[in-house]
């Protein structure tokens, strides 16, 4: 019996370290995501795309969108 229940004890232990103990963003998660915007918007600054192609690209992910949420409401 106790075989059991030692692992399922750490295993209870690991799973409400994991829920509790990640509510609050540190400074290097903030630090990450200030990053990637800034990588976002070189990439946007550099991109080569013309103002149809970009009209494009948003008609496209629009259209994904709508198949998404059509999808999730079936």
């Amino acid at each position: 019996m106790s075989y059991y229940r030692s692992p399922l004890m750490f295993f209870t232990a690991l799973c409400l370290a994991m829920i509790l103990g990640c509510s609050d963003p540190g400074p290097a998660e903030e630090a990450g995501k200030k990053v990637d915007e800034a990588v976002e918007s070189v990439e946007e600054a550099l991109d080569p795309a013309g103002p149809a192609e970009k009209a494009g690209r948003k008609i496209d992910e629009t259209m994904e969108d709508m198949g998404e949420a059509l999808e999730s409401e079936d």
